[in-house]
């Protein structure tokens, strides 16, 4: 998927929950708030995420900002807290066990 392709995906998933993988292995699954064209980047709501540590833990949701360049899958959320490719439970970022 090209740059700008992944950019209008991102815009029409805009105010609801997706599921994002990144280059480095980290998926999530988040609340997508905004798509910032001109920094090409997105600023989203962390619900979950493979890699719990690489946030600070908290009793509120963080509020990430993320380029568009890292992202290399992106869907609506169906609600699930897995993910299928890796078959790994996600942890819930508000450090909830």
């Amino acid at each position: 998927m090209s740059g700008e392709e992944l950019v209008e995906k991102l815009k029409r998933c805009l105010k609801s929950r997706v599921k994002l993988a990144f280059r480095d292995g980290e998926v999530l699954v988040a609340d997508l708030d905004f798509v910032l064209e001109d920094e090409v980047a997105i600023v989203f709501d962390l619900i979950e995420s493979n890699r719990p540590d690489k946030y600070e833990r908290s009793d509120k949701r963080p509020h990430i900002f993320a380029n568009i360049s890292e992202i290399v899958h992106c869907e609506k959320a169906d609600g699930g807290t897995t993910d299928p490719a890796a078959g790994k439970q996600l942890n819930r970022a508000s450090g909830d066990p």
